[in-house]
């Protein structure tokens, strides 16, 4: 009866690692560490790093706004991607996992989160990014024995643009004036290679809400963009009857 519990046990953890030999299944256990392969709970929270990096003019300490408003999960191990999961929020903003996996085995855990409302990814080495939104991934790689409680902190994947008059001439929008401002955009991101790819145009609009005349250092939006892959990119601003193109921005 011993053999035939290990047996079931070596089909459950199939699902997930099919690399163990049968024997590795068969060791036996002193009752606290785990058996090569023994399916074990971990637990993952996983929090956002909400300043940017960059230059300290431009950090974001995070408003909420720019808070993540979910979070999934993948792991990938042995040939095998498991199935999205998705992260219960806590009060405090981070989001907690917890998986079923054999121990002692090699994986790569992903994680992405955002606010948007698109449909979750399926795939978070191809994951679709909307241009306007913030989002957040991170990886971790190592043995599962070592990740029963594990912390994950989520870095920034995007950059914010402000765009702001400088005051030098006086700047007055009216109340529905339209600014446009396009530039380019990534739209894919894989996180187990933390790379973007399929880069494409992608417009944003500000409408005015005041009369109210700039005349001093003012930011007038901000929006944020998944930066392409290549360093130099030019950004172009339509307002009215007026034209503006910034050329070779690193983003």
């Amino acid at each position: 009866m011993k053999h035939l519990e290990y047996i079931v046990m070596v089909f459950a953890a199939a699902l997930l690692a099919t690399s163990c030999s049968r024997d590795d299944y068969l060791v036996e256990d002193d009752g606290d560490a785990p058996v090569t392969g023994q399916m074990q709970t971990y637990t993952f929270t996983v929090s956002p790093d909400i300043v940017m990096e960059g230059d300290a003019k431009t950090r974001s300490e995070g408003t909420d706004a720019e808070m993540p408003t979910r979070c999934f999960m993948q792991v990938l191990g042995n040939g095998v991607l498991s199935k999205i999961e998705n992260g219960e929020q806590n009060e405090n903003g981070s989001f907690v996992f917890s998986v079923q996996l054999p121990s002692n085995t090699a994986y790569t855990f992903m994680f992405w989160a955002d606010n948007g409302n698109r449909e979750a990814p399926t795939d978070l080495r191809s994951v679709q990014y909307t241009p306007g939104t913030v989002a957040f991934a991170a990886k971790v790689e190592g043995l599962t024995e070592k990740m029963t409680d594990t912390e994950v902190k989520l870095k920034h994947i995007v950059t914010k643009i402000t765009l702001q008059h400088n005051g030098v001439n006086t700047f007055s929008p009216k109340v529905g004036d339209v600014m446009t401002i396009t530039l380019p955009c990534a739209t894919t991101y894989d996180i187990s290679e933390e790379t973007v790819s399929e880069n494409e145009t992608h417009e944003f609009t500000h409408t005015f809400s005041e009369s109210t005349p700039m005349t001093a250092a003012t930011d007038i939006c901000n929006f944020y963009v998944l930066s392409p892959s290549n360093e130099n990119n030019n950004i172009n601003i339509s307002f009215r009857d007026f034209g503006l193109t910034i050329s070779n921005i690193s983003m």
